[in-house]
């Protein structure tokens, strides 16, 4: 810990033990010609985004939404897949929570996502405070032993126990310095593209609490993003993209508390913004060209397309679903099911129950892309 620059905060003992406060973040920064430019670019790209998903009828805000989850517990490293969830939907009580507890954690996080939104909504930026931190660490780890309090011991990063790469704040201050993240969330003195970078590299040199504070950091940025009117809807996978640059998403973090570094940060996090943004719309125009030839091949059958359509919100799907949600008969149901599988619009991923997903919709949720529609 004795290469930290002490400009950018300073180290304090618990215990012995030095511990770095992060100082706040230079207004002057987010001033340069540089990150002006990127921060357009930025708001460009996610307006892109926010059109392209307003043409939808129904947007299929579950796909991404899953995908986000997904990718969030890989940052962690819980390895889980579409698969999982199929099976803990299938599943139920202690024996589905014994299966996989992955799946859980990415429960807990699209709940914490959609609570957190709602509630910067009902109580309002300018008024948020550690009550709505806290709620939002508790949706997220519901369902795990992880307690949501203010953590009273360190926390070590690094391979090495003895020589530690990085101990985030110190407990005994951290009523304090949890603020900083707090009055981030606020926009207090930034914009909102700066903030939701500012706010992620808090959360992560911080760390308010013992676990889940990496995954806390990701579902803020959708929740900011959605929450300060950027998106309509929290469908961007930004985990994804940190997955993807995940040495570079760390040394970008790292060199923040220890060298300044903030404008390369913030130019790291608006980077991750703009590429999954563009990614996302991509997805969305080839999930509308999808949807053309699904009404094309069966122009004239209703039942058949409201069947596959019905899938595009839950992702898979068995007969019980489609008659809760539609108005066919079992034999309509089976008729168009069977006409679906014949087709290739529809693939039986579980036997019993049997359950049906759109091919190209189990590949967006699995590897982020959708490949050649339908014929």
């Amino acid at each position: 810990m004795d290469e930290f620059d002490q400009t950018t905060g300073q180290l304090t003992s618990h215990d012995g033990t030095p511990c770095f406060e992060p100082e706040g973040y230079p207004v002057s920064t987010i001033e340069s010609e540089e990150l002006s430019g990127l921060i357009d670019e930025t708001s460009t790209a996610l307006r892109e985004l926010s059109d392209t998903m307003s043409k939808f009828k129904n947007p299929p805000q579950r796909v991404f939404k899953m995908r986000e989850a997904i990718a969030s517990c890989a940052l962690e490293g819980n390895e889980i897949t579409i698969y999982d969830f199929i099976l803990n939907e299938r599943s139920s009580g202690e024996k589905a929570y014994r299966h996989n507890i992955g799946i859980h954690r990415a429960m807990g996080y699209t709940a914490a996502v959609d609570r957190g939104i709602a509630q910067m909504f009902e109580v309002g930026i300018g008024q948020l405070d550690m009550e709505y931190l806290n709620e939002i660490h508790d949706t997220l780890t519901v369902r795990e032993e992880v307690e949501t309090e203010l953590r009273d011991s360190c926390i070590y990063f690094g391979s090495d126990a003895t020589h530690p790469d990085y101990i985030p704040s110190n407990p005994d201050y951290l009523e304090e310095t949890s603020k900083r993240i707090i009055n981030t969330l606020n926009l207090s003195g930034y914009g909102k593209l700066p903030s939701i970078a500012i706010a992620h590299y808090y959360v992560n040199a911080i760390c308010p609490y013992r676990g889940e504070n990496r995954r806390l950091s990701c579902a803020l940025t959708n929740i900011q993003l959605t929450g300060y009117d950027l998106i309509d809807y929290p469908i961007l996978d930004i985990s994804t993209y940190f997955n993807d640059h995940k040495e570079e998403y760390e040394e970008k973090l790292l060199a923040v508390s220890k060298k300044g570094e903030w404008n390369e940060w913030v130019e790291f996090m608006f980077e991750g913004i703009i590429a999954q943004a563009k990614t996302v719309t991509r997805n969305l125009e080839s999930l509308e060209e999808l949807i053309g030839k699904i009404k094309t091949l069966y122009e004239g059958s209703p039942i058949e397309q409201d069947i596959a359509f019905s899938t595009f919100g839950t992702i898979f799907a068995d007969k019980e679903y489609f008659k809760e949600n539609t108005d066919y008969t079992d034999e309509e149901i089976e008729s168009a099911i069977e006409q679906l599988e014949s087709d290739n619009v529809f693939k039986k991923i579980t036997q019993d129950p049997a359950c049906y997903v759109v091919p190209e919709i189990e590949q967006l949720v699995v590897e982020g892309s959708v490949r050649g529609p339908i014929q």
